[in-house]
């Protein structure tokens, strides 16, 4: 080790992976090569992701990794709460089912060994429970700074999913969340959580014309949920790679999931069809869109 001069070191430029949701890959920042800016999840890294029990951790995984496979990337899945033959079901049709492959292993040198051989795109760890075989802290340290050795050789991005008893604490140890490049955590969304809604850019108007009646605000947030039911939202935290604090909010369907809004925008079209099934709120075309959302915001707020 020597001492280097500030002009005299390359810097590293990180390579992006998309999760097949655009406005979500803004929420983990960019690379910019040359005149060509991607967005995305950083790729030879580990992605914590923590939420409470039946928020939808594994389906918005399944989510990301059909929307990877289907571009052709080859996917590993370690699933240490279910069967192989029950994630098939859980996963569907997928577009190379050769190139996703899955195990029930929970040895986490073995997936190590597993990542190395493949060389995968997108690496899903169902949960991080599974380093629960180490008990010391060191030990601990130890086999995740070899699981992050071989995702960045591998320039692979491993997700990996951590489970919160009911009363919000991390199941299993608490550091590996600690230890990693990008903690994030999925939580539903629910009409008392009203700070939930202050962001999403669809409620800009029922916001507007709310102003100052917290009361009249709490009735909208509510017709937005009865709107839109099965609602959670992924929370960006810490992000060595990209901004803190990005987000987007999904909602379960009885097909997967389906994105909803963000900061950085919205479904229009799932939006026109619910306030269609709704109240039959006319639009003529997407260019009404300005139109469209002051009728939304009069109806969230009736």
């Amino acid at each position: 080790m020597v001492l280097q001069s500030m002009d005299q070191i390359e810097s590293i430029k990180i390579s992006r992976l998309s999760t097949g949701f655009p406005y979500l890959d803004i929420g983990f920042g960019s690379t910019t090569h040359g005149n060509i800016e991607s967005f995305g999840m950083p790729c030879g890294r580990i992605i914590f992701a923590s939420g409470e029990p039946g928020v939808g951790k594994t389906r918005f995984g399944i989510a990301v990794l059909k929307n990877i496979n289907r571009r052709g990337g080859k996917v590993l899945v370690f699933q240490g709460e279910a069967p192989p033959q029950e994630f098939k079901q859980w996963t569907g049709e997928v577009g190379y089912p050769q190139r996703l492959l899955v195990s029930d292993d929970t040895k986490i040198d073995t997936i190590i060994e597993y990542i190395r051989q493949e060389v995968p795109t997108f690496v899903i760890i169902d949960s991080a429970n599974m380093i629960d075989d180490y008990e010391k802290p060191s030990e601990i340290r130890q086999i995740l700074d070899e699981l992050k050795s071989a995702v960045a050789d591998t320039g692979c991005v491993c997700f990996m999913i951590g489970h919160l008893t009911k009363g919000g604490k991390m199941k299993g140890n608490a550091d590996v969340a600690h230890l990693v490049d990008v903690e994030c955590s999925i939580v539903k969304v629910l009409s008392s959580r009203i700070a939930l809604f202050e962001d999403m850019s669809s409620l800009v108007v029922a916001r507007e014309m709310t102003e100052g009646n917290l009361a009249v605000w709490k009735g909208a947030i509510k017709n937005f949920c009865d709107l839109v039911p099965s609602m959670f939202r992924y929370n960006i935290g810490k992000n060595r790679y990209g901004p803190s604090g990005g987000m987007a909010v999904f909602r379960h369907t009885s097909e997967g999931i389906e994105f909803v809004d963000s900061p950085h925008g919205y479904d229009g079209d799932l939006m026109d069809r619910l306030m269609r099934e709704a109240s039959g709120v006319p639009v003529q075309s997407q260019d009404q869109d300005a139109g469209f959302w002051s009728k939304v915001g009069q109806w969230l707020n009736k």
